[in-house]
């Protein structure tokens, strides 16, 4: 496994200025951070292929992959059909992006998950179609599309369902161990991890000894390493106080269970 930060951990910072992406980018270099997830709303609305190549050559230089790009279609669970066609839309131009880039993961959402779980037999089918039309796009240009089980104590089984229902390779998850429901939250980690293309490491509290206080990391590294997954684990920082003190912690303790 390797590690990996996305951008979302410096949302604040860096939606109010004080941190640029080249910023971000140094950051995680100067942490000994192996790489970088981009979110979409930190970047041109239509990255062009100006944008794209000063990305790529700032990136190389400094030794950062891009592990992949997050992108928010929240609309693949609506019942108005040209809200679904405009994220249907906006996942394939994301596509093509992290393909320019030579990215190999998109990580993509069900649409709205608490909307999918309460309305499943109407939204499951409208949202199943949108992935095999996004899936169509991924397939020519060798993308993989990682669903994120999104948002907090949203269930994930639709997610589990949607990735064996497709059987498809370039159809795989983005657990997310922070927006687990709390009851149930190991076991569906558990459930989640062997499908997964890329991992979202929430963090939201620390306490002295430098243990998340909201979530058992010992456990979620455990099943994680156990599954024999070898890919990215992407730092989420979604706390309270300085973003890079929460980044710096949420490293040290992934190393610590990593390495154990």
């Amino acid at each position: 496994m390797r590690i990996c930060c996305t951008s979302f951990s410096f949302d604040r910072d860096i939606q109010d200025g004080k941190m640029s992406l080249s910023d971000f980018y140094r950051f995680c270099l100067a942490a000994g951070i192996e790489s970088v997830e981009l979110w979409d709303l930190h970047l041109p609305k239509e990255p062009d292929r100006a944008f794209i190549e000063d990305t790529g050559q700032e990136l190389q230089a400094l030794h950062l992959p891009l592990a992949t790009i997050a992108v928010n279609n929240h609309e693949f669970t609506s019942t108005n059909a040209e809200e679904r066609g405009h994220d249907v839309a906006k996942v394939k131009r994301w596509i093509d992006v992290v393909a320019a880039f030579g990215c190999p993961v998109l990580r993509v959402l069900p649409g709205e998950l608490k909307a999918l779980n309460t309305h499943r037999a109407e939204r499951y089918p409208l949202v199943r179609a949108a992935f095999e039309e996004c899936l169509e796009h991924a397939r020519a240009r060798d993308v993989i599309l990682a669903i994120e089980n999104c948002p907090r104590e949203a269930k994930p089984d639709a997610v589990i369902e949607l990735v064996k229902d497709l059987n498809t390779p370039l159809l795989r998850t983005c657990p997310d161990i922070g927006n687990l429901p709390q009851a149930r939250r190991y076991e569906a980690w558990q459930e989640l991890v062997p499908h997964a293309a890329h991992v979202h490491a929430k963090a939201f509290d620390f306490d002295d000894q430098g243990e998340e206080t909201t979530l058992d990391y010992s456990c979620m590294m455990g099943i994680l390493k156990a599954s024999g997954y070898h890919g990215f684990v992407s730092i989420e920082f979604e706390g309270d106080g300085e973003e890079a003190t929460g980044v710096q912690k949420s490293l040290a303790l992934i190393r610590r269970y990593m390495n154990s």
